[in-house]
Formats: structure tokens, C-alpha cells, sequence
């Protein structure tokens, strides 16, 4: 007979008799649960208002009393898919130093609540109960036996044995076997929030650098050369919504050798993310700022030459492959203004002298954007 289902039985046997000193117990005693700390946070309050076997497994749990609780938790489970009961349910295993059979609660709780508000306290505890499962099957591992015993658990209805030995040595043939398959899911999507809460790229803070490349249009009272701009983009997220972005390269117009030109480009704007995903593996981008290019002629026998002055939005979409690098893809409209060079032209109207300086001329911008990028 297992040590959990003797427990279970005499709960029962002597709860009718026992029920009025729990509750006295329950209200005068101070609750000596795990420690409130990074190791174990855990607390067993409850938003839920249920009575019945999930309200009284609580109030057991909190009266210090987890033998009583663990059959109430496994009736109130067997009824209802809260999750919450589950890592109500895992603290006391956790308590009562049944390592795996808390760890599969504490596993089953994170699958279905993974942003909760103590999801990472409760991976901390996990990965303490990992670390005294595998003290346990290393003496075993080198031909050591000891003492063990079965406990059957409960877990969503359905019965299973864990391996209750030592208080470290719960549930190997579970967390070999069948949990395996589980854990290694758990495993992943731990892993993935990590990657993705140390990212730049996706949901952290920190730098990143990129090289891309551009086509571009021109549209005004000219000509609607198509363009070109290549070169390096410096960035930084402040978090994992908002961020800086810039770009240095080369941009110019024009296919022929006489009459192409080009010059420096220099960009810098705010950018603003929204993820698509759990993850920000897809996110969109959206960014505006002003920026300077200088255009002289490529070849010596032209001499045109004018400054441009543009403020340049840009709409598009990441995908981040990996923790660390992306691709952007986006569309870059803008007004441009351009001021040309030149000697001011003088004129003579009547007796009086006028000096005509060259007109800023305004031009609509179309473009899109490669960018490879690589976060650090």
C-alpha cells in the first residue's frame, strides 16, 4: 500500500471528527509553507470562489495540513480543468518531498498559464526539483540501490505511479518514461521565452546592427530616375516595443556613367514594434524620422550637385530567425526636398539688380528595404 493512499485513508476515516480542530487550527495557526523567496515563492491563495473539494484542499493546504489536501486536490481536478489547482496541487507534493510528482504539476500549470505572473518563480522551483531528481539517479546510475516505495498520483483523473524513495527520488520511472515527451515540450517553451526576454530583436533590450539595401523612386516636376541606397544600420531597443533606428550608407540615381550621382545618406528615427506572436519571431515595424543625403555628379563631366533634406516613414515586417538575427522587409515613403547648387543668377530689371538663387524643389519618395540585422 502506498504512503499517499494511507494517508488518504485515514484523512477520511477521521475528518468528520477532526474537521472542527483543523478549522480552529487553520485560523489561529501561522502558515509554515515553503519560504517566500526566489527558490520557492509559492503561496496558495486563490482567486476562485469554488467550494467544495477545491476550497477545502486550500484551506488544508494553508492550515499546513498537505497529506489532507492531496486527495481534495485530486477529486477537485478530476471535476474542473482550473490550472491553478495544479500548482496549488504541486506545492504540497513539493512539500511533502515528492519531487517529481510536484514538478509535473508545476509543468502542467506553466502549459497552460505560461505568462502568468509567477511563471518564472515557478520554473525556479522546477529546476530545483530537476536538480534533486538527477542527485538521486546518480548513486543508482553507478549500480547503488536504496529503499524505495510506490506513490500512486492523480494527475487530471487518471492514476500513475511515481517512484517515492529517498525525498529526492520521486517519479524516475515518469520522468524517463511516459513524461519524457512533457518535459521536453516544457523544456522548449522555456527555453524560447528566454531566447525571445534577452533578445533585441525581439522582446529585450540592447543592440543590434544591420546592412541593407534599397530601391527608391523620385516623383516631382523632374525626372523618375530609379534609385538605389546600400550601408549599415545601427540600432537599439529600449525594450521590447520601442527602439532606435539609423542608417549610414551611400544612395544615388541614375544607370549611366555621365549622368548618375550620388552621395552620403544619413537616416535616424524612433521605431515602434508589435509582436504577432508569444515570442516576437513576427513582429511589425513602424518608424518616421528625418534624414540628409548629398548628391554630386559620378563623373567628373557632371556637375550637378544639391543637398536633400527628407523626413521618411517606414511600415514593414520582421521575422526573427533563431534569438539573434532577422530579416526586415519594409516599404519607406517620404517627402523629399531638394536644394540645388549653384552660382546665383543676376538679373537686371529697370535700374535695380536681383540675385535669383537656386528654388528648393519638393519630391515625393517611394522605396523599400532590405535589412539583414544581427542583435548582440
Amino acid at each position: 500500500m502506498s504512503f499517499v493512499s494511507t494517508c488518504s485513508r485515514f484523512v477520511k476515516a477521521g475528518i468528520l471528527l477532526a474537521g472542527a480542530l483543523v478549522a480552529g487550527s487553520a485560523s489561529a495557526q501561522k502558515p509554515a509553507g515553503p519560504p517566500r523567496s526566489r527558490n520557492q515563492p509559492l503561496n496558495l491563495n486563490s482567486t476562485d470562489s469554488a467550494a467544495g473539494p477545491a476550497a477545502r484542499a486550500r484551506a488544508k493546504a494553508r492550515a499546513n495540513d498537505c497529506e489532507g489536501a492531496l486527495p481534495l486536490f485530486d477529486e477537485a481536478i478530476r471535476i474542473t480543468i482550473e490550472p491553478t489547482l495544479r500548482r496549488d496541487r504541486g506545492a504540497c507534493h513539493d512539500k511533502l518531498g515528492n519531487a517529481q510528482a510536484g514538478v509535473d504539476d508545476y509543468r502542467a500549470y506553466l502549459y497552460a498559464r505560461p505568462e502568468s505572473a509567477d511563471a518564472k518563480d515557478v520554473e525556479e522551483r522546477i529546476q530545483v526539483l530537476e536538480g534533486q531528481l538527477e542527485a538521486a539517479r546518480k548513486p543508482e546510475e553507478r549500480g547503488g540501490s536504496g529503499a524505495s516505495a510506490n506513490a500512486s498520483i492523480s494527475i487530471n483523473g487518471e492514476r500513475t505511479e511515481a517512484n517515492a524513495g529517498s525525498k529526492s527520488n520521486e517519479g524516475r520511472e515518469g520522468r524517463e518514461g511516459r513524461g519524457a515527451t512533457s518535459y521536453d515540450d516544457y523544456s522548449s517553451q522555456v527555453k524560447r521565452r528566454d531566447d525571445a526576454e534577452s533578445s533585441s530583436l525581439r522582446m529585450g533590450s540592447g543592440g543590434a546592427f544591420g546592412f541593407y539595401a534599397a530601391v527608391r523612386g523620385l516623383f516631382g516636376t523632374l525626372n523618375t530616375d530609379v534609385g538605389y541606397s546600400v550601408g549599415v544600420s545601427p540600432r537599439y531597443a529600449f525594450n521590447s516595443w520601442f527602439g532606435l533606428v539609423g542608417e549610414l550608407g551611400f544612395a544615388g540615381f541614375g544607370a549611366r556613367a555621365r549622368e548618375a550621382i550620388g552621395g552620403i545618406a544619413v537616416w535616424v528615427a524612433p521605431e515602434f514594434r508589435v509582436r504577432l506572436d508569444s515570442y516576437a519571431s513576427n513582429s511589425l515595424l513602424f518608424a518616421f524620422g528625418p534624414g540628409y543625403e548629398r548628391y554630386t555628379g559620378l563623373d567628373r563631366a557632371n556637375p550637378a550637385a544639391f543637398n536633400s533634406g527628407h523626413l521618411r516613414g517606414r511600415v514593414g515586417f520582421r521575422h526573427v530567425f533563431g534569438a539573434n538575427i532577422a530579416l526586415d522587409l519594409t516599404f519607406d515613403p517620404g517627402v523629399v526636398f531638394l536644394q540645388f547648387d549653384g552660382t546665383p543668377q543676376t538679373i537686371t530689371i529697370g535700374n535695380q539688380t536681383v540675385s535669383l538663387t537656386p528654388p528648393v524643389d519638393p519630391r515625393g519618395l517611394l522605396g523599400g528595404n532590405l535589412a539583414f540585422v544581427v542583435g548582440f
